[in-house]
């Protein structure tokens, strides 16, 4: 199990290492090529974040259930899916330090993993026996599809530089999965509705503060850091906060609208664009912001049993504000 060094997951280790081994031995596969692409995709050097976030939030809730290990599967299906698809999207060569899906296999392959994988989390969803779960992660899967089109339409449309498309693409992109997997580990504890919207609240605001920080990780870390192209983001047209946060500063607007509107078309445009958002204070900026949501994110807790698993969570949202991964 390849968590991050840095966040531990204490209180939940053993029930993380059952979850990332049998999330491919579970699936339905025939032998053969499509099991060797499940196998690759899934075998990535991932954080494992999302399913604790599922098994910390049923103990800390009730009573952890077999169904909750069903969610957590779930919960890292849908995640890696949509990594699949967005590193075709984006058309990027690295992921997680290793080799995208669609350079290793093609295109085709690649929205077919992706699909595969949509679909067997669909139908665990099944196995939950919730309709109120299901709802939730339907809305999650058409949320994923909206902030990809949003996305991949307003790319380099200075038009649609503001803080509503950012914050309504991050929460379609990253905070919604990350509020399912809480709010529904709370709901199979049977839950009273006070209890399920505190965990709602821990997860989506927790999920926008993850988000922002990758955004600024984007612009302040090398690739090799990343596991990624650095920069990936500038270069793709995307508008992220530290972006925001310095094109909203008279001094820097007309430069980086100029660089923008060229596409970066020059050699070294964006290491100039960089420069320009790092001078003008929107790294600082956009970790302050960050904070707020993870202040949010720990207030939700307040009133849960001080116990380990409360803890772990605390140390999630803690650790999220000094990531460099």
């Amino acid at each position: 199990m390849n968590i991050e060094k840095n966040i531990l997951f204490r209180s939940v280790s053993s029930e993380l290492e059952s979850v990332q081994e049998h999330l491919a031995d579970q699936l339905p596969l025939k032998a053969g090529s499509l099991k060797e692409m499940v196998k690759f995709v899934l075998s990535g050097k991932g954080k494992l974040l999302r399913p604790a976030l599922a098994i910390l939030s049923g103990h800390l809730t009730g009573e952890l259930k077999n169904k909750h290990f069903i969610l957590a599967q779930i919960t890292e299906l849908i995640h890696t899916a949509s990594l699949v698809h967005d590193d075709l999207l984006d058309e990027a060569s690295l992921r997680r330090g290793q080799e995208t899906c669609h350079l290793k296999w093609g295109t085709k392959v690649s929205v077919i993993v992706g699909d595969f994988l949509f679909a067997q989390a669909s139908l665990k969803l099944g196995e939950i026996e919730n309709t109120e779960i299901v709802k939730i992660y339907a809305k999650v899967l058409a949320d994923l599809c909206t902030g990809e089109v949003s996305q991949a339409q307003n790319r380099f449309n200075l038009q649609f530089a503001d803080w509503d498309n950012y914050l309504n693409k991050s929460i379609s992109k990253t905070a919604s999965l990350f509020s399912a997997a809480t709010q529904s580990a709370a709901i199979l504890n049977q839950q009273n509705p006070e209890i399920v919207q505190k965990m709602f609240l821990y997860g989506h605001n927790l999920g926008l503060a993850f988000q922002i920080i990758d955004d600024l990780i984007d612009f302040t870390s090398s690739s090799e850091e990343l596991g990624k192209p650095a920069l990936g983001d500038l270069k793709q047209g995307v508008f992220t906060a530290p972006l925001l946060f310095a094109i909203q500063k008279p001094e820097y607007k007309n430069q980086l609208a100029q660089l923008i509107n060229s596409r970066f078309e020059t050699e070294g445009d964006l290491l100039t664009a960089q420069k320009l958002i790092s001078d003008s204070g929107a790294f600082k900026e956009t970790l302050d912001f960050a904070q707020g949501f993870i202040s949010k994110a720990l207030t939700a807790l307040d009133g849960f049993e001080d116990n380990i698993y409360k803890q772990d969570l605390k140390q999630i949202a803690e650790f999220i504000l000094q990531r460099n991964f």
